[in-house]
């Protein structure tokens, strides 16, 4: 599972970087913009509708309509890239 942070929980951000900082490394990302979005929307999403906050990988490929593998390897990549 994967947990989203809210800001009110660390005070910092889902993201934990400011609107600068994510923009900076969304243009720097291997995927586009609209794809990272559509999966920080589903995560986005999902966590709030979790009582624990967290967003399973199962839930978050069906939003976005791809296999499992891929969005675990893209959400690998988003929190590489701290995005999430």
């Amino acid at each position: 599972r994967f947990k989203l942070y809210s800001s009110t929980r660390t005070g910092q951000g889902a993201s934990h970087a400011g609107p600068r900082r994510v923009r900076s490394l969304m243009a720097s990302f291997p995927a586009n913009s609209e794809t990272i979005e559509n999966y920080l929307k589903a995560i986005h999403t999902l966590a709030g509708e979790s009582p624990s906050g967290e967003a399973g990988m199962k839930a978050v490929a069906t939003l976005v309509g791809v296999t499992v593998g891929t969005a675990s390897t893209m959400v690998k990549r988003m929190a590489a890239g701290r995005l999430v």
